[in-house]
C-alpha cells in the first residue's frame, strides 16, 4: 500500500517508511524576519531555499491562514500554488476520551504539588514577550494595592507534558502575543485553550479575516493592553465565564466545519491517484537531511513546542464532501 504522511513544522521529519508526504504549513511565512528566538522558524526569507523545496516537492500544501493563502499564492511558483489548499486549524482536545479533562489533570499528585497561578503565558519568551510578561506581573500588584484583589502570574518556556497541562488547567486566564511584527494569529496555540473552556486574551494579528472567525471567543486587544485586559476578566467573573463559554461552543463549531475543507483536499488527491496523477518514485529531501541535522545541532536549546509525529495515512478514497452547517 502506498502511505502518505502528514508533516507540520518546517523541519519536521518525513518518515522513511512514507511514500509521499502532506505538509501542513504552520509557520508565519508572511511575517518579518526575527532573531530573537532560539530556535524554530525565523522566517520564509531566513529558511527560504530549503522550505521551498519542501514545499515543492509535497504532495499537498495545506495552509490555515487566509492571509499567508494569499501570501503564498502570490509569492510561491505555480508549481507549489497548485498545490495550495485551505484547511482551518481545529482541535479535538477536550472531546475525547483519549484526552484527559482539566478536572482529571488537577486531580494529579504532580500537579497538585504545582503552585496555583492564575494568569498565565506559555511559549518561546522573546524580549517583548518578556517585557510583557513584567507587565503583567505589575498589573497584579496595581490589583492588589487598589482592589485588594491578590491574582498570581506567571509565563513560562521550554515546559512541555503534564506540566504544561498543570499551568494550563489551573489557569483563570490565559494571553497570547505575536513572536515577531506582522504575525496572524496563533490558532495552534489557541485552539487547544477554546476546547477545554478557557478564557484567553491576544493581541490583534494582521490577518482580520482570521481575527474576525474568532471575535467573541477571544478577547482581542493590543499586545500594550493586553495587561489591563486580563485585569478586566479578573475582576469581572461574569464577564470571564462568557468569554470561556463562547471559546467552548466555536471550538465544537470549527472542528465541524474544518471537515469539509479536509475532505476536498482528500478527494482532490484521490482525483489525481484516479488519474494516474501521482509520482511514480519518492520526492528525495537529500539535500534537506543534512540542512535539518545542521539546525537541530545548532538549535538544541530549541524551546518551541516539539515536532508533532507524523501520521501516515492511507490514500484517500474519494467521499462525498459534506454542506458546512
Amino acid at each position: 500500500p502506498t502511505e502518505i504522511a502528514i508533516v507540520f513544522r518546517h523541519d519536521s521529519f518525513v518518515p522513511e517508511t512514507a511514500d509521499f508526504y502532506i505538509q501542513y504549513q504552520m509557520e508565519q511565512v508572511a511575517a518579518g524576519q526575527t532573531d530573537d528566538l532560539v530556535g524554530g522558524f525565523k522566517g520564509f526569507s531566513a529558511d527560504n531555499a530549503q522550505y521551498r523545496k519542501k514545499l515543492a516537492n509535497a504532495m499537498q500544501v495545506w495552509e490555515w491562514s487566509p492571509r499567508q493563502l494569499k501570501y503564498l499564492s502570490s509569492t510561491l511558483p505555480g508549481n507549489i500554488t497548485k498545490k495550495l489548499h485551505y484547511v482551518p486549524l481545529w482541535s479535538s482536545v477536550g472531546t475525547d476520551d483519549f484526552y484527559a479533562s482539566c478536572d482529571e489533570i488537577l486531580e494529579r499528585p504532580s500537579c497538585q504539588d504545582e503552585a496555583n497561578v492564575d494568569v498565565l503565558f506559555f511559549g518561546a519568551l522573546t524580549a517583548a514577550r518578556k517585557q510583557l510578561c513584567d507587565s503583567v506581573s505589575a498589573e497584579m500588584k496595581r490589583l492588589e494595592l487598589e482592589q485588594g484583589l491578590s491574582f498570581t502570574s506567571k509565563c513560562i518556556s521550554g515546559v512541555f507534558g503534564a506540566t504544561l497541562e498543570c499551568n494550563i488547567c489551573k489557569a483563570k486566564v490565559l494571553y497570547s502575543d505575536h513572536s515577531r511584527k506582522g504575525a496572524v494569529l496563533e490558532a495552534h496555540r489557541i485552539n487547544p485553550l477554546l476546547a477545554i473552556g478557557k478564557a484567553v486574551v491576544s493581541a490583534k494579528s494582521s490577518d482580520d479575516v482570521l481575527d474576525s472567525s474568532y471575535s467573541g471567543a477571544v478577547e482581542f486587544t493590543t499586545s500594550e493592553n493586553i495587561p489591563k485586559a486580563v485585569s478586566c476578566l479578573l475582576s469581572d467573573e461574569a464577564a470571564r465565564f462568557k468569554l470561556e463559554w463562547n471559546g467552548y461552543a466555536l471550538a465544537q463549531k470549527m472542528k465541524l466545519a474544518a471537515q469539509a475543507h479536509v475532505c476536498q483536499a482528500l478527494n482532490s488527491l484521490a482525483s489525481a491517484a484516479r488519474e494516474n496523477a501521482l509520482p511514480s518514485a519518492k520526492e528525495a529531501l537529500q539535500n534537506y537531511v543534512p540542512y535539518l541535522y545542521e539546525r537541530r545541532l545548532t538549535n538544541n536549546t530549541n524551546t518551541t513546542m516539539p515536532t508533532p509525529v507524523p501520521v501516515p495515512v492511507p490514500v484517500p478514497v474519494p467521499v462525498p464532501v459534506p454542506v458546512p452547517v
